[in-house]
């Protein structure tokens, strides 16, 4: 689940559905509400425990590895050929794919 999929259901408490958002619940006197992305978590954690040495060092590089496959995919020329838009949909492909 990514960050824009969960934005509508959870948001820190003091928003109202006027905002467009839902709240799931008010959290308790002494407790905290609150959401942490860590990027491409499940990806990372497959590279990781599979040991793969490429996929690893891409992330250890900061690599984006949703661009990165979809430049695997198009070829580099293909990708530096698209326009913001049509980048932004073949990464979001390509996390689909590998999520």
């Amino acid at each position: 689940m990514s960050k824009s999929d969960i934005k509508s259901t959870l948001i820190a408490y003091g928003y109202g559905s006027g905002y467009g958002y839902e709240t799931i619940g008010k959290p308790q006197q002494g407790e905290l509400l609150s959401y942490f992305d860590i990027a491409s978590a499940e990806v990372k954690s497959a590279g990781f425990a599979s040991g793969d040495p490429t996929m690893t060092g891409h992330f250890l590089n900061n690599v984006d590895i949703y661009i990165h496959t979809a430049k695997q995919f198009l070829g580099e020329d293909g990708w530096e050929k698209l326009d913001k838009a049509h980048k932004k949909m073949w990464r979001k492909r390509f996390k689909t794919i590998e999520i």
